[in-house]
């Protein structure tokens, strides 16, 4: 799961980069990679999907499964080359809402005491409530009925005091 997230990682940091010639750049590091040539290509989301295929995912996910399988959802939500229409859309949402009911995400991580770290509650809370936005955005799109309904409490992921300034936002 951990190679799968780091190539979804290079990918979506890639297509973000500019598209503009690095004469035109101010960043010294963003010119630095548009000169080197190097392209990081759908290939890369394909290599992530097979590490993900060849992991237990399906017997026992765990936080982190469920975590690369968001992120591989959410690179087809914002892929340039694939789009968002098909079925299979919604069977892979529907696949990772029910893991992450398995997994216990539906309910509040405060519930349990195994959990006591304060980045894996942040975690835990904001993937449960990217799987509801996913949800909502499906539901609207394709006029399907919602598949997170309300038997669930976890709560409103929060930013603390302490939190880096990257994982405020």
């Amino acid at each position: 799961a951990t190679v799968s997230l780091l190539l979804c990682v290079l990918r979506f940091s890639f297509i973000s980069l500019p598209i503009q010639k690095p004469e035109q750049v101010k960043d010294l590091n963003v010119k630095k990679i548009l000169k080197s040539g190097v392209q990081i290509g759908p290939n890369f989301i394909e290599y992530a999907k097979a590490c993900m295929a060849n992991a237990s995912v399906l017997r026992k996910p765990t936080l982190k499964h469920i975590t690369a399988l968001l992120v591989l959802r959410l690179y087809r939500f914002y892929a340039p080359e694939d789009g968002d229409e098909s079925t299979d859309s919604t069977i892979f949402l529907a696949l990772i809402v029910q893991m992450a009911k398995m997994h216990g995400l539906h309910r509040d991580p405060s519930r349990f005491s195994m959990v006591t770290s304060h980045s894996t509650i942040t975690s835990w809370r904001k993937i449960w409530y990217q799987l509801m936005y996913l949800d909502a955005v499906q539901a609207l799109q394709f006029g399907c009925p919602l598949l997170i309904d309300d038997e669930y409490d976890t709560l409103a992921p929060a930013a603390n005091h302490s939190d880096s300034p990257l994982e405020k936002s």
